[in-house]
């Protein structure tokens, strides 16, 4: 029961209601009042946020969300031993089909000579972590920057931009990787070099 009792017109015309239900269908708008105040501090610079999420936002076009989503899916840097198991996490992670290494020829077995046949990207994999590298890979190729140098040095060797955007989606994983992993800062100048 509350402590405090109202009254008013809107309440004395519900003549069918006791005086237990009344306070009652108040109540939840009573509590919540008190709280607000404590319970939703106003964000600033200042508050003690996660070490990851300051280190993940020096990568360009990865900023305060998406860091923070980073943290929240990811949760720890240290699942994946190497780059490639968080592509597959991801959904970066290239899947290939061989129907078999050998067969028959004329009764011996040979080596069989057919290249693996390549069927995409896995299917298996975090949704919403392989929405967040596409949009910050689509937003780091179109702001300048040092991704975006990447990105159009790929297209002019003559890569398809959806492949540019993939292969950038896929740096930009491995760059996530190590910078969380190593606490290091971010580097522009090891773009080139394989990350992770």
């Amino acid at each position: 029961m509350l402590a405090r009792n109202r009254t008013g017109p809107h309440l004395e015309a519900q003549s069918g209601k006791t005086e237990t239900q009344i306070p009652i269908l108040l109540w939840p708008s009573d509590g919540q009042a008190g709280l607000r105040p404590e319970s939703w501090p106003v964000p600033n610079d200042s508050c003690p946020c996660h070490h990851a999420v300051k280190l993940l936002r020096q990568i360009p076009s990865i900023g305060p969300i998406r860091a923070a989503l980073l943290v929240a899916l990811l949760q720890t840097p240290h699942r994946f031993r190497s780059k490639r198991q968080l592509w597959a996490y991801s959904g970066f992670a290239v899947e290939t089909h061989d129907s078999g290494e050998y067969r028959f020829v004329r009764g011996k077995l040979r080596r069989n000579r057919e290249r693996i046949t390549v069927r995409g990207l896995n299917h298996n994999h975090n949704h919403d972590l392989k929405n967040l590298f596409k949009g910050a890979a689509i937003s780091a190729s179109t702001r300048p920057g040092p991704l975006c140098d990447f990105y159009v040095a790929l297209v002019e060797k003559g890569m398809r931009p959806t492949m540019a955007c993939l292969t950038l989606a896929r740096k930009m994983a491995a760059i996530t990787l190590t910078i969380w992993k190593k606490g290091v800062v971010f580097d522009a100048k090891q773009l080139n070099r394989q990350a992770a």
